[in-house]
């Protein structure tokens, strides 16, 4: 599994990761993959470099940094992240989502209307 970012294989693929100063350090201090080279900016971001055999691992990673990271390349990753943003942007802007009116009907199978009861609180 020389070339994995954890298990799965593939072709290899570099991949350039620009981390935010914020994170820099945290990120820098952690060996990810033993292909991995690091090269701290001038701007105290970290440019981070691998060699790896999967852009779907390495994609939830990245995503994983949120905001405090950003591909470089390769191009294919960076439109793949986009995408999935999309995706995840979209499913946000709904009014309400599949996700909400599951929770909501487990709800109210759980906590039944008490109207009518004695309770005050209820």
């Amino acid at each position: 599994m020389q070339y994995s970012f954890k298990v799965m294989y593939d072709d290899l693929y570099t991949v350039k990761v620009r981390i935010s100063p914020a994170w820099a350090r945290y990120v820098s201090e952690k060996v990810w993959h033993e292909s991995q080279s690091t090269r701290k900016m001038t701007d105290k971001s970290l440019e981070i470099i691998f060699e790896v055999a999967d852009r779907e691992e390495i994609k939830q990673w990245v995503m994983g940094l949120g905001p405090e990271a950003y591909v470089i390349k390769p191009e294919k990753l960076k439109k793949m992240i986009k995408e999935d943003l999309r995706k995840t942007l979209k499913q946000y802007e709904k009014t309400t989502s599949i996700y909400e009116n599951l929770s909501v009907r487990k709800a109210e199978k759980i906590m039944p209307d008490n109207h009518g009861s004695s309770n005050p609180v209820a």
